[in-house]
Order: structure tokens, then C-alpha cells, then sequence
């Protein structure tokens, strides 16, 4: 749906992509977008802001094209794959 501002936009969100470099989105207040969001994702596909400081914030950041290094790791490999006990890409008996 359309909406007539980016923080309407986020209201009761799970996660953030932005994909514009406008100027308006280069300014946002991240502290109000945050706690207008229901979840915590922010996919920033332009680069436009801090991977620091929004994590600082409580987002899970993700840089489009900034290298896997610069990206946390979700979650422990264990988490994600309870069924292999440890052997990723084994199959465990």
C-alpha cells in the first residue's frame, strides 16, 4: 500500500528495505522508526547509512553489496540447522 510518509510507512513493520537514495530517506529519524516497527530487519540496498549505529539501535542491519564480512551472522549455524548436530552438509544417522 501507499503511504503519505516513511514513518506511516514502518508503522507495525517486520523488517525495512530501502532502496531509494532520496533525500528524505537520508534523514530519518532511526530512533522513531524503530519504535514504530514491529520487528527489527533493516536491508539497506543504497549504503546510506552506518551498519554500526543502526545495530546500536537494536536493528539487524544488512548492506546490500558491503561483502559478507561486514554482515553478521544471523544466528549460530547450530540454531538454524538443529538436524545436522554439528555436520553441516553430512547427513547425520
Amino acid at each position: 500500500s501507499y503511504h503519505t510518509s516513511a514513518y506511516r510507512a514502518v508503522e507495525g513493520a517486520d523488517a525495512v528495505v530501502l532502496v531509494t537514495e532520496w533525500p528524505e530517506f537520508r534523514a530519518l529519524d532511526l530512533k522513531r522508526v524503530k519504535r514504530l516497527m514491529r520487528g527489527d530487519v533493516f536491508v539497506d540496498g543504497r549504503n546510506l547509512y552506518e551498519p554500526e549505529a543502526l545495530r546500536e539501535l537494536g536493528f539487524k542491519y544488512f548492506g546490500v553489496g558491503r561483502g559478507y564480512a561486514a554482515q553478521p551472522f544471523p544466528a549460530d549455524a547450530d540454531d538454524l540447522y538443529p538436524e545436522t548436530n554439528g555436520s553441516y552438509g553430512v547427513a547425520v544417522r
